[in-house]
């Protein structure tokens, strides 16, 4: 769901004018702009990477030097090795199809600024191929700024792990000392998932001794904290909006996870599919609305020219996730069966 969400909001990003771009205009609205709202989305993808990764931490000794450098082997495998491939994808579709004229309309400055007219756009491209260097300027995949954040955190975490499995109030202080120092605001994020990962259990104890109405009104003040667009100016407004997002993150999986309707329709097939490809489907969905908008605007209205593109979206997620996706996390599994 919150790959969906980046993409539906990339999608109408796309519109610089007409009825679905004026949808943008209930962005304030809580809960409702769940549906595109890319800042919830990135919180709530930190927050689960964050608790599943600390799951899997707590079946294993974390001090192994085997185990962590098979550990950071998959890490790299399953970030890595399918953010190349969509770089590649990028520069084949910028060299053969996109019509850098079409961008100019595109509402986000953002979104087109990523390959528009081709300035700078191989610019640092080894920067961007590194993928874990802060400050890089993603150009051929626009929401790698995430996945930078996502490698360089995610790297971390078995030394915050055994650090928290220690003494957990000083490394939990100190690692949000670090975060803020360097100007890192989602390791928030990943530290309350760490947090709920390692207090799972007694969370799950409280939650159950609820009554089902008290448990969907916590459900539901998770999903206003995570969809609240509310920021005071300045660096501490985007701080505090950030935590606020975090917050609402966690209180959505940790209750989510104990009310039954949640777990069914999170559960039903179209869901667990888009689970499965959500990762193709976020790599790869601006390469294709940049590069098919030029073809398909001239020709149908925006209803269709939305639908249209965000079936081919879906179609190239698919196929992405069985061609580049899944063999990326076999080599990384081979790999880490030869070390451990």
């Amino acid at each position: 769901m919150a790959a969906f969400a980046v993409a539906l909001g990339h999608l109408l990003d796309t519109q610089a004018s007409g009825w679905l771009h004026e949808i943008l205009i209930y962005s304030d609205f809580p809960i409702v702009n769940l549906l595109w709202n890319g800042s919830a989305a990135v919180a709530l993808f930190f927050v689960l990477s964050g608790y599943v990764l600390t799951l899997g931490m707590q079946k294993v000794n974390c001090a192994n030097q085997r185990w962590l450098l098979g550990y950071l082997i998959g890490r790299v495998s399953r970030i890595a090795l399918p953010f190349w491939g969509a770089m590649l994808l990028s520069w084949c579709l910028i060299e053969i199809f996109c019509d850098f004229q079409v961008l100019q309309n595109i509402s986000s400055q953002w979104l087109s600024h990523m390959w528009f007219n081709g300035d700078g756009l191989y610019e640092q491209l080894w920067k961007q191929v590194a993928l874990i260097l802060p400050g890089t300027e993603h150009r051929l995949i626009p929401q790698g700024w995430t996945l930078t954040v996502e490698l360089q955190v995610s790297l971390l975490l078995p030394f915050i792990f055994l650090g928290m499995s220690k003494r957990m109030v000083l490394t939990v202080v100190v690692t949000l000392v670090l975060g803020v120092l360097l100007h890192q605001t989602f390791v928030f994020h990943f530290l309350m998932g760490m947090l709920l990962g390692v207090y799972g259990l007694r969370i799950t104890i409280f939650l159950q001794a609820l009554l089902e109405y008290q448990k969907w009104l916590l459900f539901l003040s998770g999903l206003l904290l995570l969809s609240s667009t509310w920021q005071p100016a300045g660096k501490l407004g985007e701080v505090l909006f950030w935590l606020l997002n975090g917050t609402g993150a966690v209180v959505m999986i940790a209750v989510g996870s104990e009310l039954k309707g949640v777990v069914y329709f999170f559960k039903s097939r179209p869901l667990s599919f888009l689970g499965k490809i959500s990762y193709s489907f976020y790599l790869t969905h601006t390469l294709i609305y940049l590069t098919f908008l030029a073809y398909l605007s001239p020709l149908f209205s925006p209803t269709v020219v939305i639908l249209v593109l965000m079936l081919l979206a879906l179609l190239t997620a698919s196929m992405f996730h069985f061609a580049v996706e899944i063999p990326s996390i076999h080599i990384g599994k081979y790999f880490r069966r030869k070390i451990v």
